[in-house]
């Protein structure tokens, strides 16, 4: 999550007004760095990415071994992350890096529809770059080719963000449906034992 935020922060400040100076010419050298920065900060965030599936896995082994949940667990990966074009190409995309070197990112400024003054400056990644490796899966070369154009970096880590939340958002609420018992004898414990402080003004270590 601390990585998301960090590049799409940035990301968000280019397509500002704050972005905006980076465009002059005599700016070239600090658009240069900005866009190296953007790629260290995108190389992190694709180091997490893969790590959520391998986090909430282990918990899911230890807690619940092989029971039902455990295989619905696994039918949650497979719909949001397995399945997902484009949630597999972000996690072989540090593949392509390890493999293929640091990919060729550009910057690109474009026009609202509605044609007022506002301008959208965006970070793109170079398509057919990305599409001549031969590294990537069936998924991932499914999501390359059916895309228009070169690949805007915000709008991909924003829409896999959405899947972050989707899926977090069930595995907690989940996990609160199979242990709700437990946690309301636990919040019962603890109803107890500040009734207890409080009867007999106890500090409360």
């Amino acid at each position: 999550m601390v990585n998301y935020n960090h590049l799409k922060k940035s990301l968000e400040v280019f397509n500002s007004d704050v972005g905006l100076k980076l465009w002059d010419i005599r700016n070239r050298g600090k658009m240069e760095l900005f866009q190296m920065e953007i790629i260290r900060m995108f190389h992190n965030y694709l180091a997490s990415v893969k790590s959520l599936v391998d986090h909430t896995r282990n918990i899911v082994k230890e807690i619940h071994g092989n029971n039902e949940y455990s295989k619905e667990y696994h039918e949650k990966i497979e719909e949001l992350f397995v399945n997902s074009k484009l949630s597999r190409f972000l996690q072989e995309f540090r593949n392509f890096i390890l493999h293929n070197g640091i990919p060729i990112i550009g910057a690109q400024m474009t026009p609202n529809a509605s044609m007022d003054s506002k301008i959208t400056s965006s970070i793109i990644l170079d398509l057919s770059s990305l599409r001549s490796w031969s590294g990537w899966k069936a998924k991932s070369k499914e999501y390359l080719c059916e895309a228009k154009g070169d690949i805007n970096m915000y709008e991909i880590i924003v829409a896999y963000e959405s899947i972050v939340t989707d899926f977090y958002n069930w595995f907690s609420r989940r996990q609160w449906e199979l242990f709700q018992n437990e946690l309301d004898q636990t919040q019962k414990i603890k109803d107890e034992y500040n009734k207890i402080l409080l009867k007999y003004k106890l500090p409360d270590e």
